[in-house]
């Protein structure tokens, strides 16, 4: 499967020595390959491992897409919410009001650290930050 990306993000795609393709190869157990243009071939024998490869790498050029659902890994609990990664480094807030329909008095009652749950893009904010929402995927 391939997929463009902008030749001003090929550099950071490849990351230095080749750290971020060759996490992305190992992580997928692909063979990824970059031409000066800006195509991105990713090569393996699971179409399904192509696909989440290749939406991978468009979040982490582009940033994750408003009202997408994502599994969403659980790094830190606060007591105003949890803060989740959902690709190779794009993390996000679930706030204590989006992580359930019912009243969530403590995050850690309902959610752990290493957990995976899904969560939907609700708002990216100026500053980049990611709002996310628990309740809104069920």
């Amino acid at each position: 499967m391939t997929v463009m990306i902008p030749t001003d993000k090929i550099g950071a795609r490849i990351g230095p020595g080749g750290k971020n393709i060759k996490k992305l190869q190992e992580g997928f157990n692909v063979t990824i390959e970059i031409t000066e243009e800006g195509m991105v071939k990713v090569l393996g024998s699971d179409t399904e491992v192509l696909k989440t490869a290749i939406s991978t790498i468009n979040m982490q050029i582009n940033g994750p897409e408003i009202g997408s659902v994502y599994d969403a890994r659980v790094d830190s609990i606060k007591e105003y919410g949890a803060f989740v990664e959902i690709g190779n480094g794009v993390s996000g807030l679930v706030h204590v009001s989006e992580m359930s329909d019912e009243r969530v008095q403590n995050p850690a009652d309902f959610i752990s650290e290493g957990d995976t749950i899904k969560v939907k893009v609700m708002e990216i904010d100026k500053m980049g930050r990611i709002k996310l929402s628990a309740k809104a995927v069920e």
